[in-house]
């Protein structure tokens, strides 16, 4: 968050109307990249499962399944994985490894943060651009 908010004083370094376009674009096209990436992760990598009990449970998972458990359940997809792991913390990392459970989550935060900072940036650069002088 703290990256998010020092990205909001960057356009104030602009000197231009042209820098000013040229941060515009460059960050709203580094925004959409930013985004389209996590959402290929969520898409990936967040998974949803009905519970009986408890409804409906959304988790994260890493990118590499345990071998031991790959060798069990050699055609199970991630969330028949999960069904069968189990929801905490902790059943998800024995049946992900832990590295790439943390991995898969990093890479989830950092995207969502990227694309909030770029945007930040990108509608301060719009402000500055329409900015009267």
């Amino acid at each position: 968050m703290v990256l998010i908010a020092l990205c909001s004083f960057l356009p104030s370094a602009i000197g231009s109307k042209r820098q000013a376009k040229a941060w515009l674009v460059y960050s709203f096209s580094g925004a959409v990249l930013a985004f389209l990436i996590y959402a290929v992760l969520v898409g990936r990598y967040v998974i949803t499962v009905e519970t009986p009990h408890d409804g409906t449970q959304v988790r994260s998972v890493g990118f590499n399944v345990e071998p031991s458990i790959r060798a069990m359940f050699p055609r199970e997809g991630d969330p028949e994985l999960l069904r069968i792991g189990g929801l905490e913390d902790w059943q998800i990392q024995k049946v992900w490894t832990p590295g790439s459970v943390l991995a898969a989550r990093l890479c989830i935060l950092t995207s969502f943060s990227a694309t909030l900072a770029l945007a930040n940036v990108a509608l301060g650069s719009a402000a500055r651009l329409n900015k009267k002088k």
